[in-house]
């Protein structure tokens, strides 16, 4: 994925812990924050738990940056790679939706499945609308049901609907896979 980018002079939406290769502002063969079980604060202006950044919790993006790996047609891909081929029931964003200051959550999520990080067929995507929310500024968790794909490998496009992207945790409902594949 991309590695996260500064906004303004206060702000850094960084993996800061990520432990894998980052090279050329992109983040590959770790974890990080997005995996790390810790869901971002609503304001994400403040540091509130005294991590010593503001938005600690939070990995974002800038809609307008064009310049980072992994940046395509207004949206961020993400590519998880597990250890074996595992059925997904389910995939958790906990997104920013704190609109008044130009972030909001994704507008469409495209998840790709695939057992061996080649191939990925169309019709298996799973394409995930989601209803802007207008009112209610804090962050949430956004489930999308993908029942019974099997895969190694899940990559994930979303879609800015803002200026700012913000993901803070993605969770994954799933089990271990019998499907033997040579």
């Amino acid at each position: 994925m991309p590695q996260g980018e500064r906004r303004g002079t206060g702000v850094d939406l960084y993996d800061f812990t990520y432990d894998g290769t980052v090279s050329d502002r992109s983040l590959s063969g770790g974890l990080g924050q997005l995996t790390d079980g810790v869901e971002g604060h609503h304001n994400f202006r403040l540091d509130p738990d005294g991590w010593g950044h503001k938005g600690y919790e939070w990995v974002g993006w800038r809609n307008d940056s064009t310049d980072r790996p992994g940046s395509n047609a207004g949206f961020v891909e993400i590519l998880f790679e597990f250890e074996r081929v595992r059925n997904f029931t389910a995939v958790r964003f906990h997104a920013n939706n704190m609109f008044s200051k130009d972030v909001r959550v994704f507008r469409r999520a495209v998840l790709w499945f695939s057992v061996n990080g080649v191939i990925y067929r169309d019709q298996t995507a799973v394409v995930f609308d989601y209803m802007r929310d207008t009112l209610i500024e804090f962050a949430r968790n956004v489930i999308i049901t993908v029942p019974n794909h099997v895969a190694r490998f899940v990559k994930a496009q979303l879609y800015f609907d803002a200026r700012w992207l913000m993901i803070s945790e993605v969770r994954f409902e799933s089990s271990t896979s019998r499907l033997f594949c040579f």
